[in-house]
Parts: C-alpha cells; sequence; structure tokens
C-alpha cells in the first residue's frame, strides 16, 4: 500500500468499524497511514575482501499506527472488547484492501470531559504477515482444454494462486502455469467433488463431512512437489493440458507489500 496516496477517515477491524463508536481518524496537517516496514537482511563476511556479501533479506512484521478522534462518549468496555479480540482483519475505508492485524498497545484516551471516554487516542497494530490483501480478490475462468491463457495479477510481488477443479473423469489432470507442470492422478473417490489447490499454504483438499480431506497423495510437479506462483507485472501463461474437468478457476491471491 503505497501511504502517500492514501488518506481515510475510517477503518473496520473483525465486524465493526470505527465509526460504530462515533470516531474518525484523526487527519489534521494531513495525517496518512505510516507504511511501518522494515526488512531483516542476511549477509556472510569474506575472509578474501573488506565488506560483506548480501545474500536476501526477509520482512518484518508490519506496524501501522493510527491517530483517531473519539467524538462522542462511549461503552469504553464494549470498545475494549472490540480492540482487544485477538487477530482480525483490518480494512482502511474504501482502500480495496485488508491484512491480519492485532492491537499492540494500551488504549490511552485523552479526555476531553471528566467521565466522558472521548477525545485523541493512537492505536499501534502488528500484522505478523506483513501483506495486504485484496478484499475482493481476481480471478481467471479456464473453459478449454490446450489454449494458452494469459494471467496478469494486481499483486507488486510474486504471489501462489489458489486453484479450484471439478473432475468429471478418471485419470490425468496436467495443467502448466509458467514452466510449472502439475499433475493430478484423479480417481473415482474424486469424481465429481471440487478440488481446492492452495499454492500458498501448499495444500490440496476437497471437502467432505464439512471438514478438509487430504489429497496430497494425488499431486505431484515436474519440480517434485512444487507450487505454481504468478510473477507480478507481466503475462503469466496458464494451459490445460489434459483431463477431463468442470468450472476450473484460478484466484489470483492478490498481495501487496
Amino acid at each position: 500500500m503505497n501511504a502517500n496516496d492514501m488518506y481515510f477517515e475510517d477503518f473496520r477491524f473483525g465486524d465493526k468499524k470505527l465509526s460504530d463508536f462515533g470516531g474518525i481518524i484523526y487527519n489534521e496537517d494531513g495525517w496518512i497511514i505510516s507504511n511501518g516496514l522494515t526488512s531483516s537482511k542476511t549477509t556472510t563476511k569474506l575472509s578474501s575482501r573488506d565488506g560483506e556479501l548480501y545474500l536476501g533479506s526477509t520482512y518484518n512484521p508490519r506496524t501501522i499506527t493510527v491517530p483517531i478522534f473519539l467524538q462522542e462518549d462511549i461503552d469504553i468496555d464494549e470498545f475494549y472488547a472490540w480492540l482487544l479480540n485477538g487477530e482480525q482483519e483490518l480494512e482502511f475505508e474504501d482502500s480495496d484492501r485488508k491484512i491480519n492485524a492485532v492491537l499492540d498497545n494500551q488504549l490511552d484516551i485523552r479526555s476531553y470531559y471528566d467521565g466522558d471516554y472521548k477525545g485523541l487516542s493512537s492505536l499501534n497494530f502488528i500484522a505478523y504477515d506483513p501483506y495486504w490483501r485484496a478484499v475482493k480478490d481476481t480471478y481467471t475462468i479456464v473453459d478449454s482444454l490446450g489454449s494458452v491463457i494469459n494471467i496478469k495479477t494486481k499483486s507488486n510481488v510474486t504471489t501462489y494462486p489458489i486453484i479450484k477443479l471439478t473432475p468429471t473423469a478418471v485419470g490425468k489432470v496436467s495443467f502448466q502455469i509458467n514452466d510449472t507442470i502439475v499433475t493430478l492422478d484423479i480417481a473415482s473417490s474424486n469424481l465429481n467433488r471440487e478440488i481446492t489447490i492452495d499454492c500458498e499454504r501448499e495444500e490440496i483438499y476437497d471437502i467432505r463431512f464439512e471438514a478438509e480431506y487430504n489429497l496430497f497423495n494425488i499431486y505431484s510437479s515436474n519440480d517434485y512437489y512444487e507450487f505454481p506462483r504468478l510473477n507480478p507485472f507481466v503475462n503469466n501463461t496458464f494451459v490445460l493440458r489434459s483431463g477431463s474437468v468442470n468450472g476450473m478457476i484460478i484466484y489470483h491471491n492478490n498481495m501487496w507489500i
């Protein structure tokens, strides 16, 4: 999320909004959301030269600081119960992105009137998964065998799609995303059941008795058990190579850092 382009008055956290408590984001002096993102670098020292060799980096949990103004006297117990209810979805008004976060600070509401819980405060959220995700994901529908389909995500990082398909015949179903070829060995017990391939979680399952039923034994790829990925800013290619399926959908699982 590019904080320099964002200016909000309200946010949703879980099932309630700040405005439900008569609150607004305090936007005096052009306040914007702090990015709150840092990374940890991995390096190694070389005996043959000065300095270090850079090996890579990982993102740390994201911190999000939100100044608020409560315009009305609130039920402080209900307000605490809302904010201190563990990890919940945090979504700023009309941003089209969300992130899972927890409140990371004690509340200190500066009261304007004795006995009234209203006034200024600051909320510090921490997102242990630092990626923003789409409120409504984009997707691609596959309706033909052998055709090359171009998939372009909205992400600014590499993402792992969620693929749903329903096999209609026993045998092998094979598809390719970029250089990764996936093969599913479909048995009669898999027929006419929607199979989900969650490439981010590296899971494959269908639903039986209202629970996820592990199908990892039917999955393989040309690179051992590698799962497909979608690259940002380019056309990713998809081909359904073989098999009989109905209703195949590729959810792009859009994310932003």
